[in-house]
């Protein structure tokens, strides 16, 4: 039995009547073959640009990898011995420091104490031995550490004021009157003093 050929074009187009596809049927096949190549044109970019990325981030890596590492901080290597014997040494230097009398303050609370009707004549220090009871506490009196003032006044009222203030500098202590006697200076009746002071440790101010 012989086998008859079979047309599968569709029956318009098998008689090949001439007639062509119509216009929106072209106008959407064209459509969509312009959204496709939009599509793989942007797939192409997007895919360059991540690319030149991954090359920038590896050189990048690569040249941070590169960089030398710090060298390990080493322990320290001073002996035992050593670091006692600077310890000792730095106390001796703290003890020291803290049993100094600190002459520039002494003075400079007893000029923002004085009155202003008293004048000084005179004013003298004396240094003595600091002890171990002074350094170990700075309102510990050193022995020896003292200052003498003679000055004058135009009463007996104003000697006692003086002293009253001299009382409350925070570095003598002791505070006393050696002398005060009335004298005449150029017609100008005056009172001439005398006034001693033991001085407190003043090296912690």
């Amino acid at each position: 039995m012989a086998m008859r050929p079979a047309n599968l074009l569709p029956a318009d187009l098998a008689r090949g009547d001439g007639k062509q596809l119509p216009l929106p049927a072209i106008a959407a096949v064209g459509a969509g073959c312009a959204v496709g190549v939009l599509l793989a044109g942007g797939y192409m970019t997007t895919h360059s640009k991540v690319t030149k990325r991954q090359a920038e981030l590896a050189s990048i890596q690569a040249q941070i990898a590169a960089v030398p590492k710090p060298p390990p901080v080493k322990a320290s290597t001073i002996s035992p011995a050593l670091a006692a014997e600077k310890d000792a040494r730095q106390a001796a230097v703290d003890q020291a420091i803290s049993a100094r009398t600190s002459w520039d303050t002494v003075l400079r609370e007893v000029s923002l104490i004085l009155p202003d009707d008293v004048w000084l004549q005179s004013l003298s220090a004396k240094t003595g031995a600091a002890s171990p009871a002074a350094a170990a506490d700075p309102a510990t009196p050193v022995a020896g550490n003292s200052i003498n003032m003679t000055g004058s006044t135009y009463s007996q009222e104003g000697v006692a004021r003086l002293l009253t203030r001299l009382a409350l500098v925070p570095h003598l202590n002791k505070v006393q009157l050696q002398s005060s006697s009335a004298a005449q200076v150029g017609g100008q009746q005056v009172v001439n003093f005398t006034i001693s002071a033991d001085v407190v440790n003043a090296g912690g101010s």
